[in-house]
């Protein structure tokens, strides 16, 4: 259903043309995250909401009553170049598709980690809305910690 909107969304702006029409073909591939986690907030929190979480995130429009957040396991390593549209893809479609508000990439490897960091990946600034957790913090695998500290509960403004 997401993947549908996205792709609708996609076509229109790519016979509109230009720099978004040019990003949006990213979403005819139609990303498609390994889950998805959809947070329902009550219309009581907007004031509370709008004001912490949505800096966080990688949409540029604040979340009405869902927030949406794409979940990828990336537990093998990936090409650079794959990686890199991967990423692209999912920056289009926080942006452009309305698809979700944020990625959380659960890694269990040095190499995907480091891939992920090429691309921005872990970087705030130039990634907003993409964060990074071991995959033994949620325990899909017992790896050598890997020292990642871009996703704590603790970070998120919405947790305090």
């Amino acid at each position: 259903m997401v993947s549908d909107e996205m792709t609708q969304k996609a076509w229109a702006l790519v016979r509109q043309g230009g720099t978004a029409g040019q990003e949006a073909g990213l979403l005819l591939t139609r990303p498609i995250p390994d889950a998805l986690l959809v947070e329902d907030w009550h219309p009581d929190s907007l004031d509370w909401r709008s004001g912490n979480v949505y800096p966080h995130l990688g949409s540029p429009e604040a979340p009405q009553n869902e927030i949406v957040s794409a979940i990828e396991v990336q537990l093998s390593d990936t090409a650079a170049v794959v990686m890199s549209q991967k990423v692209r893809a999912h920056d289009v479609a926080m942006r452009f598709g309305g698809g979700w508000h944020a990625v959380l990439w659960i890694v269990d490897s040095k190499e995907v980690l480091t891939r992920l960091n090429r691309v921005g990946v872990g970087n705030a600034i130039e990634k907003p809305g993409h964060y990074i957790v071991e995959a033994r913090n949620v325990g899909l695998h017992s790896h050598e910690p890997l020292g990642v500290g871009t996703w704590k509960w603790t970070d998120i403004a919405w947790a305090q």
